[in-house]
């Protein structure tokens, strides 16, 4: 039997010793064996099929499943053995495929986060701190001293399955190829052809390391992520265009100014927001009773996410513009549909995005009675606090004037709705930056005066320019002293 060079790690850590150690060397034993048996250049595609049947069996009937747990670090209700055998056959690319075929993706997926999902703390941190590029780019983590694999898969990264962060995702991917080491696994996929899940397994992980603003990690080679991540996205945008279109994505091609791709992203999240608008409006017509609300909330939804989407990628002044005049179009489409709930809830953003724009006061004046009106006066207290929220938009820009005319304007509302107590409030908070509009107003007075006396100076005009309206110049008759 041929011995891999797995058997002459050291024992594996998580070894129960009251189990007898022959039990053990059994499994380690099959294991290496195997793992000579998938090597490409062992033999033709049918012999490995057998072999992969045969350690299928004898791993199953080998050991009991407590020493499974033991010797593989394995812990939860969730865990089952035939996951851990499915996970080390799939490892293998050969092995992938036979395993797909028989229990299928979803049942491959399941098993994958369950075996990963079940690792103790210690041998979670031992097999990610080694790594191991497998057959066509596949990332694979081996329990050390045992030699048992599991390929990182999509699925297995997430929540359900080893929950794996921005940071280990970043050392995963700078972590040397073993043996020779000269090479990172980043810079050694960037030159591979990777099978479709190795492909979508390094896209997500790629997306994962990097930085919230989309940049890349400098710990990591950035030609070869680069490269990597294009190349990837290219080939994923040509057959799965949702997949390709993620927030990380958006992010990074932003930072790169590759207006190209970025074109494609807002493609795919226009059809997805239209896609859920068209698919709100089929339940609307079946809606009944309590579920109107629900349907309402969903239409709200639609109308925003197109708009958060394509503003995203954008910063300050010019976000808020993108996102005003997005929601505006959507706020379009809904009225014009008669959904004036949701049409009021996009005119309602629209305007809160003007406001936040220097120079759109009148589109926000537009957008905002837009939105009254579609709110109606079943909703007239939710346009009110609309106005409102206008206001202290305005008021923390430092915009005043414009501040006090919308809390005038909703405090008259508030009159109208019988709410003294918030008429009262808003009215008060006018009256406080009606006092900044006239600090503001006499500061400008002053200043311009000041700028005419030091224009004047030196023709003796300068007292007079300086001087108040109600003021007499010097020398110049009264024009009420009797004559």
């Amino acid at each position: 039997m041929v011995v891999n060079e797995v058997t002459k790690l050291p024992a594996s850590p998580y070894v129960n010793k009251h189990f007898d150690e022959s039990g053990i060397e059994d499994i380690r034993r099959s294991i290496a064996a195997f793992d000579a048996e998938m090597r490409p250049e062992r033999g033709a595609l049918e012999g490995q099929r057998q072999v992969i049947g045969q350690f299928r069996d004898a791993m199953t009937q080998t050991s009991s499943v407590g020493r499974f747990r033991q010797l593989f670090g394995m812990s939860g209700s969730q865990w089952r053995r035939s996951d851990a055998v499915t996970c080390h056959i799939a490892s293998y690319y050969v092995g992938l495929r036979v395993e797909l075929a028989r229990i299928g993706q979803p049942a491959f997926d399941d098993a994958c986060r369950r075996q990963l999902h079940s690792l103790t703390p210690e041998a979670r941190t031992e097999m990610l701190a080694h790594p191991m590029l497998g057959d066509l780019g596949a990332i694979v983590l081996t329990t050390p001293g045992v030699g048992l694999r599991c390929p990182l898969t999509t699925a297995g990264m997430g929540d359900a399955g080893i929950h794996l962060t921005q940071a280990e995702a970043v050392s995963l991917l700078g972590a040397s190829v073993r043996p020779d080491e000269s090479r990172t696994i980043l810079q050694a996929l960037s030159e591979l052809t990777l099978s479709d899940l190795s492909m979508n397994a390094t896209y997500a992980l790629l997306n994962l390391a990097l930085d919230a603003d989309g940049k890349v990690p400098e710990s990591l080679d950035g030609n070869a992520f680069r490269k990597l991540f294009c190349d990837l996205f290219d080939a994923l945008w040509r057959d799965k265009h949702a997949e390709s279109a993620t927030l990380a994505a958006s992010n990074f091609f932003a930072q790169e100014g590759d207006n190209l791709r970025l074109g494609h992203i807002d493609w795919v999240s226009a059809k997805a927001a239209d896609a859920q608008v068209q698919r709100v409006r089929g339940m609307s017509l079946l809606c009944l009773g309590g579920e109107r609300s629900r349907v309402r909330q969903e239409l709200r939804l639609a109308s925003a996410l197109h708009a958060e989407l394509a503003a995203g990628r954008y910063e300050g002044v010019r976000r808020y513009d993108i996102a005003a005049t997005t929601y505006l179009a959507a706020a379009s489409k809904h009225e014009a549909l008669s959904h004036l709930d949701a049409a009021a809830f996009a005119y309602g953003f629209a305007a809160k995005n003007f406001a936040r724009c220097p120079g759109k006061a009148a589109s926000m004046r537009a957008a905002l009675e837009q939105a009254v009106q579609c709110h109606g006066k079943g909703s007239a207290t939710s346009a009110a606090h609309l106005v409102v929220e206008c206001a202290d938009i305005y008021a923390v820009r430092g915009a005043s004037e414009e501040a006090v005319a919308l809390y005038e304007e909703a405090a008259k509302q508030f009159i109208r709705l019988g709410n003294r107590d918030e008429a009262q409030r808003n009215t008060a908070r006018a009256k406080d930056h009606r006092i900044h509009v006239d600090i503001r107003v006499i500061n400008h007075v002053l200043d311009s005066r000041r700028v005419m006396a030091h224009r004047l100076r030196g023709t003796g005009m300068e007292t007079v320019a300086a001087m108040r309206p109600d003021e007499r110049a010097p020398d110049a008759p009264d024009p009420v002293a009797p004559t």
